[in-house]
């Protein structure tokens, strides 16, 4: 583990694992698709970009806010706010000096700067400078100034802190937090407060709670878009919108201002023409926008500001009268004196780059060596005046640019080009010029991109795969179709739209698409079973089709050539699925029935952004103060998303994924353990010993006691062991074998031996027991209820008995009462082929009985146990699962 952020194996770790993530969503079971699809996931440069390398030169420096104050631009009374957190000496940037100056002088503003170049300030003290002026002309009486409006609470909870410093010794003016968040009482805000913020002291000028703000409104109000169409409604927050006999209502600052576009720009822009109708109809408000990414023409940004405030923004050649303020960037050296071999460049940082090894006596680079080679005075001046870090900042003159084609043109036709490159940006950032900015300030970008679906031909010559969308393979120029397939067995499946009788892809979302099974009359099959779990909403209604494999034309009736004349492929027959609202959940195939059973390569947001984030996450370096013993070892990660609904939901979907995998990890680390390597361990054995595991990974706090951790275990380990997506579990995965106890000297039946020899007798009896555990028909250790949400979907207590199935009490029939299925099916299959096909219902009938009790209450394996609240019924005993590591891979 390194103690730095390596750009270029944590670029490889992400596209690596994204597309090891395509791949496990598309399984299917002809092996040709299967084999193209993983080769064109793996040979497709459109799925990521980058890593990116961009330059981020220093923000030219303004005047301080002292000199401000002495020209006037500021009131006297600002010096109140010197301190820490704002010391009046130290040089503004030239864009907030900029901003703040406007601001004052009454113009509306639009500030478009870099992300950490301080726009928060920007309107922040032209406030502050107005709130104190009017506490100096004796004005400052009740009432809002300024809206802070942000979109998302989190940037709101960010910006209360901030707040919180800088007015600790101002309590004259008050502010305040009102979203969804916010308590109503005093009494419970103080409390959650504390809770929050143990030790830190309560401010007088902050109102915690809603009933402070509508008894006395704070004169700075954040929010976001959402709550002010709510303030603006409710009759007992009117308060706020009063105006206190004269026009308190000043400013409007909205943050991140790039959010609201297309309909949601709309939505916004009527909210704030209600707000200025509310509490200025007849005076001005002004209005100040921020924003990272409002790129483009100033005209365009002006146009935009416009539009939405309904207020007058403009750009002209008068700098006065120019109301978006852009960053002023420090210029480099455009010139180079001397040049760094990568021999030297590698002396310099003495040891190995991927660790970053410095030599120096303070754990740095060896300027004294960099110095010594340029012959320069200072080690900033000599990397700043170096050839390869001129030549770099010329090349990303014009925006960002891909690091390999970077290290081919400053380092050519070396073959560690890249890795030098990376090391060079390294020294930059770590070497500071004589400005005091280091000499080289970068940051790297890494795009993923989702995908579009998964397509392929069914020609003779094919398939060709694509994972965008085509009607034509570019190929063989036979029709394409976007295929999914089903979790549980491969079976593919074909999702599109149907026009004219014809089968194309889908140009919408996946609620558009007709589904299709690519299966033969003679591969569906009704299992009993899984009629009996599925809910009544889940039945699928299915008619055979033809299809064309050149043209995609269908047909209702079986036909021997393209009913539409086209000679450029073959009939192949599929099947209709007529599915319900909730969509595909049944395969047809192997019976199996989930929600999402059949998956396409449509991926939506949360599961790509959720693997994106856990890779990074994992390459983080762990941190150097205490939280290192935290959960995590201290990394810390934070994600955006431009839609609130998004955000919400994307913590949660992400905790429990995250959740699952560091689960299944646990699991599979104590099962590597020496001691199962020749001793079978039962699911009480794995569970006593994965707790100390978890306890020290930080799986449970320090209060959980032992039946709890125990409980929590296992039912991990359960809800693995019978949870329906089997190619992902720890067992499917090959990462952990599980089998029934069958010893040596096992009372195998005799038929059965006779037939299969011993071997295939012990597989089929282990084969026929995974099923019933699939099923979930087994008994839980204790504390387990199988009514958990983790065994979603089939949360029930699932039972088994000899004959007759029973729907309402979710209890299966070991042998089909009427039809089929998978014991029968699995049965027939491998007795076909020693010839005893039509023995396989009597063999079913035998195998029960075998399966049953053992030892002195019977002659059977015992691998099954009675359900007692349930006369007649059993499940599978879990105390009789061995569990061994999985084969690894040599």
């Amino acid at each position: 583990m390194t103690d730095i952020l390596d750009p270029l194996i944590t670029a490889r770790t992400i596209e690596t694992t994204y597309k090891r993530y395509l791949t496990t969503i598309l399984h299917p079971k002809e092996a040709s698709l299967r084999d193209k699809f993983v080769g064109e996931v793996a040979r497709s440069r459109d799925l990521t970009k980058g890593p990116l390398l961009e330059t981020t030169p220093p923000y030219a420096p303004g005047q301080s806010l002292s000199d401000l104050i002495e020209e006037g631009v500021l009131e006297p009374t600002f010096t109140r706010l010197a301190g820490p957190e704002l010391p009046l000496e130290r040089p503004l940037y030239a864009h907030q000096e900029n901003a703040i100056r406007k601001v004052v002088a009454g113009r509306n503003v639009v500030v478009t700067t870099g992300t950490g170049s301080g726009k928060t300030e920007s309107f922040l003290l032209p406030i502050f400078n107005h709130l104190l002026a009017e506490k100096a002309a004796g004005t400052l009486g009740p009432g809002v100034r300024a809206l802070l409006l942000y979109p998302m609470n989190a940037l709101a909870n960010d910006q209360l802190k901030r707040l919180r410093a800088l007015l600790a010794d101002v309590p004259e003016i008050t502010f305040g937090r009102y979203t969804g968040e916010t308590k109503h009482t005093a009494k419970d805000a103080h409390r959650h407060f504390r809770s929050l913020h143990p030790g830190e002291p309560l401010l007088p000028n902050e109102k915690l709670s809603r009933e402070e703000m509508q008894a006395e409104p704070p004169h700075i109000l954040l929010t976001n878009y959402a709550m002010l169409e709510y303030l603006l409604l409710r009759p007992r927050d009117i308060e706020l919108f009063a105006n206190h006999g004269t026009q308190t209502w000043r400013f409007v600052a909205l943050d991140e201002a790039h959010v609201y576009d297309g309909a949601q720009a709309a939505e916004v822009g009527m909210l704030l023409r209600r707000l200025k109708d509310r509490v200025a109809p007849y005076e001005r408000l002004q209005y100040i926008a921020t924003s990272a990414s409002l790129d483009g023409e100033p005209s365009e940004v002006t146009t935009f500001a416009s539009e939405l405030f309904n207020a007058d923004f403009e750009y002209s050649s008068d700098p006065a009268r120019q109301d978006v303020v852009h960053a002023v960037r420090i210029s480099s050296p455009d010139a180079a004196t001397w040049e760094l071999t990568p021999e030297q460049l590698l002396e310099v940082v003495t040891g190995p780059t991927d660790d970053w090894g410095f030599g120096g006596d303070d754990g740095g680079p060896d300027l004294d060596r960099l110095i010594e080679l340029s012959g320069m005075p200072s080690a900033g001046e000599a990397l700043d005046h170096e050839r390869h870090i001129v030549a770099l900042r010329a090349a990303l003159t014009d925006g960002p640019v891909d690091i390999r084609v970077l290290a081919g043109q400053i380092l050519p036709d070396h073959p560690e080009a890249e890795r030098l490159l990376e090391t060079l940006v390294r020294l930059g950032g770590r070497v500071k010029a004589d400005n005091g900015h280091p000499v080289l300030s970068a940051r790297y970008h890494f795009f993923v991109r989702a995908t579009e679906g998964a397509f392929a031909c069914l020609s003779e010559s094919g398939p060709h795969v694509a994972l965008a969308r085509h009607e034509e393979c570019p190929t063989c120029a036979a029709a394409m179709f976007e295929f999914a397939t089903c979790t549980s067995c491969g079976t593919v499946h074909l999702a599109g739209q149907v026009e004219d009788d014809r089968l194309t892809p889908v140009t919408g979302r996946s609620h558009l698409a007709r589904w299709f099974a690519l299966l033969d009359s003679a591969d569906v099959m009704e299992d009993e079973d899984d009629s009996i779990l599925a809910a009544e909403e889940e039945r699928l209604n299915t008619s055979a089709t033809w299809l064309c494999t050149g043209c995609g034309a269908l047909s209702d009736s079986q036909v021997s050539a393209c009913p539409s004349g086209c000679s450029k492929g073959t009939i192949r027959p599929i099947f209709d699925l007529h599915t319900s609202k909730a969509g595909l959940s049944t395969c047809i195939h192997c019976g199996a029935r989930k929600n999402h059973l059949i998956r396409r390569l449509d991926l939506g947001n949360d599961a790509p952004a959720a693997v994106v984030a856990t890779s990074l996450y994992q390459q983080l370096p762990i941190a150097g103060d205490e939280s290192r013993d935290l959960v995590g070892q201290g990394r810390k990660l934070l994600m955006f998303s431009d839609s609130r609904q998004a955000a919400a939901y994307a913590a949660p979907y992400l905790n429990g994924t995250y959740s699952r995998l560091v689960q299944r990890r646990l699991l599979t680390q104590t099962i590597d353990s020496p001691y199962y390597q020749d001793d079978a361990a039962t699911i009480d054995d794995l569970v006593a010993d994965a707790v100390p595991v978890g306890r020290k990974a930080h799986l449970f706090e320090a209060t959980d006691s032992k039946r709890h951790t125990d409980r929590a275990v296992a039912t991990w380990l359960m809800s693995d062991l019978i949870g329906t997506d089997t190619r992902q579990s720890l067992e499917g995965l090959g990462l952990l074998h599980v089998s029934m106890r069958l010893s040596e000297d096992a009372p195998l039946p005799a038929p059965l031996v006779k037939a299969l020899d011993t071997d295939g007798a012990r597989a089929v009896l282990q084969q026929l027991a995974a099923m019933v555990r699939r099923q979930g028909a087994v008994t839980m250790p204790d504390g387990v209820d199988a009514t958990d949400e983790l065994f979603a979907p089939r949360n029930v207590v699932i039972s088994m008995r000899s004959d007759g199935s029973d729907r309402r009490r979710k209890q299966l029939s070991w042998a089909p009462t009427r039809g089929t299925n998978k014991r029968l099916n699995y049965l027939e299959r491998v007795l076909e082929k020693v010839g005893k096909r039509d023995q396989a219902r009597e063999f079913l009938d035998r195998l029960w009985i075998i399966l049953g009790a053992g030892g002195s209450r019977g002659n059977g394996l015992g691998w099954l146990k009675d359900n007692t609240p349930t006369v007649g019924t059993s499940q599978l005993d879990h105390r009789m699962i061995d569990l061994r590591p999985g084969i690894k891979a040599q």
